[in-house]
């Protein structure tokens, strides 16, 4: 009778220790799980900084080439209104190459853009390994 009793009792130890250790591991689970969320939000974060960068960035880029532009034709139309009659054809030439040139400038543009971006989706893709 005592036998039966301490097996039982062993029974019991043992069936007590196995659900403590599944309880442990449902929490180690769960521990991992939000980490896993938490990381995975810090990572979109930083994605979503780095792009908000890279646009502030290129907006900066845009308003700065727009002054100088706008700077370019307020100097132009003071030169034309000098020289006007001397330099007419001359100046009909200087605004074909400024169009080509920016249309250039903007190609080159969207160029580095690309690789802006191209270089950020590479460098995320570095920090998710």
């Amino acid at each position: 009778k005592e036998r039966l009793q301490r097996e039982q009792e062993e029974k019991e130890r043992i069936q007590r220790e196995q659900e403590e250790q599944a309880r442990i591991q449902r929490e180690q689970e769960e521990q991992a799980r939000i980490q896993r969320e938490q990381e995975e939000q810090a990572r979109i974060q930083r994605e979503q900084e780095e792009k908000a960068r890279i646009q502030r960035e290129h907006d900066a880029m845009l308003k700065k080439q727009q002054e100088e532009k706008k700077l370019r034709e307020q100097e132009e139309k003071a030169k034309h209104q000098r020289e006007q009659e001397k330099k007419l054809k001359e100046h009909e030439e200087k605004a074909k190459q400024r169009e080509l040139e920016e249309k250039r400038l903007r190609e080159l543009q969207l160029k580095e853009q690309e690789q802006k971006i191209a270089k950020f989706k590479r460098q995320q893709e570095e920090k998710t390994k």
